[in-house]
């Protein structure tokens, strides 16, 4: 369990109210919000954590409402109802033309809603067989979320073999591969082929990290900043920081969670480098013009104290 995990679990809890019972924290809670939204909000997070990294933190009361939630997901995706309002910059349609705009965003938004799709899953699996192991019986597994998504999973795994590139060559076969997906409009590639890119296990992953970050026209740059800060390294920060710089306000309307939200993304990976040029890059955004890119900046930089 990581500290920043903690910290998205205490910031979900602190939107509760002390009217549900003696099982959330006392803090001073925002008035006129309720369970249910505190329960949307750990969804959230279950979709780029593991719900076992983080439910023992959940109190009782929110894990019932997460429960009825996450009852009426059907089997499969494409009987899912999932509405959404995405909000897209002109940057996201840049040299498309109308039905190439069209399908771009259809398959943007099928992304999104099979990643929503998959974190209600991950959690009603978490929450069934805690209620199955608390009442000792043998564990059913839940039926098949969606066929795509096996099959999904089966491509990552196997992909070095349908694609026999010598690991010398194959960061320029991803850079490539990737920029072409984009531009033919293939979501599903794309998705594969980033998920190809979080899966490496070799010494140059990061470097292949820093370079997808920098692609635009994916919607995966959380899930890439998340694996930076996995893995502390160095060479990430100037990345970071022209990330941050070019795209932020990009980031944060595709996202659709706000400039705080965004912000946290940058300030775990630069706080998990930490070294100097990351703490300075902190303390260069702790001087940002938006109020709450500034507070995560200075509320991360408490920590070192």
């Amino acid at each position: 369990m990581t500290g920043s995990v903690e910290e998205m679990v205490d910031d979900a809890l602190s939107h509760g109210i002390t009217l549900y019972g003696d099982d959330l924290p006392m803090k001073e809670m925002a008035h006129g919000t309720s369970l249910e939204a505190v329960a949307n909000e750990l969804l959230i997070l279950a979709r780029i954590h593991d719900p076992a990294e983080f439910m023992h933190l959940v109190p009782p009361s929110v894990r019932r409402v997460m429960a009825q939630i996450t009852s009426t997901l059907p089997a499969c995706v494409d009987d899912f109802v999932y509405f959404q309002s995405a909000v897209y910059s002109a940057a996201f349609f840049e040299g498309l033309t109308e039905d190439e705009a069209r399908r771009k965003v259809e398959l943007d938004q099928r992304n999104q809603k099979l990643r929503v799709f998959k974190a209600g899953w991950a959690v009603r699996r978490y929450l069934r067989a805690e209620q199955e192991k608390a009442a000792a019986v043998r564990v059913i597994p839940a039926p098949a979320s969606s066929a795509w998504y096996l099959q999904h999973c089966e491509n990552v795994r196997l992909f070095w073999e349908h694609h026999p590139v010598e690991p010398s060559q194959r960061k320029s076969f991803l850079l490539t591969e990737i920029q072409r997906a984009i531009t033919g409009g293939n979501e599903d590639r794309v998705c594969l082929l980033i998920d190809v890119v979080l899966d490496l296990s070799s010494q140059d992953k990061a470097d292949v990290l820093n370079e997808v970050l920098l692609i635009k026209g994916h919607r995966r740059h959380q899930e890439l900043v998340r694996e930076i800060q996995s893995l502390a390294d160095p060479s990430s920060v100037p990345y970071l920081c022209r990330l941050f710089d070019e795209e932020f306000h990009c980031l944060a309307d595709y996202n659709g969670s706000g400039t705080g939200v965004v912000a946290k993304w940058f300030s775990h990976a630069l706080f998990s480098i930490g070294t100097p040029e990351a703490i300075e890059a902190l303390r260069f955004y702790a001087r940002h013009p938006d109020d709450e890119v500034r507070e995560e900046m200075l509320y991360r930089l408490s920590k070192l104290e």
